[in-house]
């Protein structure tokens, strides 16, 4: 067996990663009890990891309730990455500047394996807004951004990421190779917009920040309904790829 299919099990890192992923899922903080019945785990087996990973500031424990919650410890360490942080950089004024501009909430995203994950959100002042924010985790089969960034995949990459993504290899064989057409015909546009798949009603309209040939791209998109604009669609779009392009000058491409 090769070494790419062999599967390597690390109990006491696996339960530490499951608590980590079982309280970000959560709105409020768990108790020990809750996560070893959630996890089907005793509390006792679980307290020194519990321990383990409040010492090293991954997660805090309440002293009046005994909850645990996350820290900013893995935001922090998602930033240090040198793309994201200049990503981040880069972007944020010139959205800032684009949603004052068009009224609209705007957001950046990247694709990781089979996820979309937004990055940064700049948002519109209005009283009533679409956002969709920061750390936010989407389909790419399914979402505006997802599909832009999927249609710049190599061959190879695009295949064994819509190989790990349940809708696509769900579909009958030509379904699949119409999907996939699809992405060719986004990949010739500069701009991608479609109805959203999550509301009615609901207009996602999205651009490649970075270079076609770039090994670093992201998908900077705005989400709006469009009887409720400030200006028109066209006006969104050419503002939404100046916005793109003023973004990838400034990474340097």
């Amino acid at each position: 067996m090769s070494e790419k299919n062999t599967s390597y099990h690390v109990p006491a890192l696996e339960k530490g990663l499951d608590i980590i992923e079982l309280i970000a899922k959560e709105r409020s903080p768990l108790s020990a009890a809750q996560i070893g019945e959630t996890l089907g785990r005793s509390r006792n087996e679980l307290f020194r990891m519990l321990s383990c990973l409040e010492q090293r500031n991954y997660l805090y424990r309440d002293e009046a309730s005994g909850n645990y919650s996350l820290t900013l410890r893995m935001f922090e360490l998602s930033h240090q990455q040198s793309d994201t942080s200049l990503l981040l950089r880069a972007a944020s004024a010139p959205m800032q500047r684009l949603t004052e501009l068009i009224g609209e909430s705007c957001h950046i995203s990247i694709l990781n394996q089979n996820k979309i994950i937004v990055l940064h959100q700049a948002e519109s002042s209005r009283l009533i807004r679409i956002s969709v924010g920061a750390g936010a985790l989407l389909n790419p089969y399914n979402s505006v951004s997802g599909r832009l960034l999927l249609s710049y995949l190599s061959k190879e990459e695009l295949t064994k990421t819509l190989n790990s993504i349940p809708e696509f290899t769900e579909l009958k064989a030509a379904e699949q190779k119409k999907f996939i057409d699809s992405l060719k015909k986004i990949h010739t546009k500069a701009v991608f917009k479609d109805s959203s798949d999550q509301i009615d009603g609901i207009i996602d309209i999205a651009t490649l920040v970075g270079l076609k040939d770039s090994t670093f791209k992201a998908s900077l998109a705005i989400t709006y309904i469009p009887k409720r604009a400030k200006t028109t669609q066209a006006e969104i779009q050419k503002e939404l790829t100046k916005t793109a392009q003023e973004i990838t000058k400034a990474l340097g491409y």
